[in-house]
């Protein structure tokens, strides 16, 4: 355990040594999942054959989800931190949901023969998008800010969450404008007042506007999923701060 001391040691780190016994590298990431849910952070550590597991529990640990460094500083408990990110899940999830059953309907009234059809896809598209879609929008917006700013990825800090967050604010308020014609065509389906060309120019555009959302959702899914590496000036000054002068800078 040396090597931890002389790597975690200081003031930025109590650590409480849990003694898993000799496994291969199998054993050790099972012992780490369940450390995980004992500890923020923890590492496993060698020694003469045997592996420990080293437990960082508080606000310092080790940084991201590769070792790379002293975390920052988690304004969130855990509890706290676990229903945000289920606040930001489900409305991401319900988003996503939505979005596919308005493209579902933008392509039931687009290639609909049936009249009665097409008019009712149009109005049950501007119910789904004004009390759903946009809701579900604003919610995660709203949840994913308060999720990184009580977490420890943060809002400035790395530039994946930056770019979510710009992917996010883009979408809500295309969304926003788009939901003017989609209004207008509810009401123009609703009366029969579209006929012909127009209505067909009109439905194309709104499919191509569903699936360019879905495109958008799954790029910034896989944003939080692969968490590109990556950051900017504010939190590469932000960790060096928090590491202390005992600690290695490392982005």
């Amino acid at each position: 355990m040396q090597a931890v001391g002389g790597e975690f040691g200081g003031r930025y780190v109590v650590a409480q040594v849990r003694a898993v016994g000799a496994f291969g590298d199998e054993g050790c990431q099972q012992a780490g999942q369940v450390l995980f849910g004992v500890a923020d952070v923890f590492a496993l550590v060698e020694e003469g054959g045997q592996f420990s597991a080293v437990a960082l529990p508080g606000e310092v640990g080790l940084g991201g989800r590769d070792g790379r460094g002293a975390r920052a500083v988690a304004v969130f408990g855990p509890r706290l931190r676990k229903a945000a990110l289920t606040a930001r899940v489900t409305a991401s999830l319900g988003w996503f949901g939505s979005v596919a059953a308005f493209l579902a309907l933008a392509l039931a009234g687009l290639t609909s023969s049936s009249p009665e059809t097409v008019r009712a896809a149009y109005v049950a598209m501007e119910v789904v998008g004004w009390f759903v879609i946009v809701p579900l929008s604003i919610a995660t917006l709203v949840t994913g800010v308060v999720q990184s700013l009580g977490t420890v990825w943060g809002l400035m800090r790395h530039y994946w969450v930056i770019a979510k967050l710009l992917i996010t604010v883009v979408a809500t308020v295309l969304l926003l404008v788009h939901m003017q014609p989609v209004g207008h065509l509810a009401d123009a389906a609703a009366r029969a007042a579209l006929v012909g060309g127009e209505l067909e120019g009109m439905g194309i555009q709104l499919v191509a506007d569903a699936g360019a959302a879905i495109v958008v959702l799954l790029t910034a899914a896989g944003l939080s999923v692969f968490k590109p590496r990556g950051m900017t000036r504010y939190g590469i000054r932000r960790r060096r701060r928090e590491q202390g002068p005992g600690m290695p800078a490392s982005v």
